[in-house]
């Protein structure tokens, strides 16, 4: 049973979005999420549960335990505050998208490694200081959740196309020296 092989794993993963982002119980309370959203969400609840099912793993030799700490993680997930593992995931994944060939780096073009790193650290930081904030008025982990990915997608964004018109002024200005 343990560990839960790739394909199980995704098919948690599809069933998270599916109850995220379409009718279900939890939407009639929270609403649903936009599929891109609910698939970020589901995939850092599953990679938190099970990093913390595999921690428990190390300790316990009952499979079937193992499983009940995993799926009781997915079933009573709580999204916010995050955890400094899913914060960390979140970083690894946006520096790579910054500094990777990506859907961004086809318009905007990628950031050096050490850059994008920096870059995307102050941007997960003010996200999260941000959605703190908004969490101490807010107790909806959905809504809070989407403040943090908001924020994440509009600096990244930002930081991109900055990136992206100074490259362009520097070969501007370049070009024109070489003239």
């Amino acid at each position: 049973i343990w560990p839960l092989t790739q394909h199980i794993r995704d098919a948690v993963v599809a069933r998270l979005i599916e109850t995220l982002s379409k009718q279900s119980i939890l939407s009639k309370r929270y609403g649903t999420l936009p599929s891109d959203k609910a698939s970020f969400a589901t995939r850092l609840i599953e990679m938190e549960a099970f990093s913390i099912a595999a921690a428990f793993a190390s300790a316990e030799d009952d499979e079937i335990k193992i499983l009940q700490v995993y799926s009781h993680k997915i079933s009573l997930f709580s999204i916010w505050p995050l955890t400094q593992h899913i914060r960390d995931a979140v970083v690894a994944r946006l520096i790579e998208t910054l500094s990777k060939q990506s859907i961004l780096s086809k318009r905007y073009g990628t950031l050096p490694s050490d850059k994008a790193s920096f870059a995307t650290r102050l941007i997960e930081m003010e996200a999260f200081s941000i959605a703190a904030a908004f969490a101490s008025a807010e107790d909806d982990e959905i809504k809070i959740l989407q403040v943090y990915s908001h924020k994440i997608s509009r600096r990244m964004l930002d930081t991109i196309k900055t990136h992206a018109s100074s490259a362009a002024a520097s070969f501007v200005v370049d070009t024109g020296t070489a003239l």
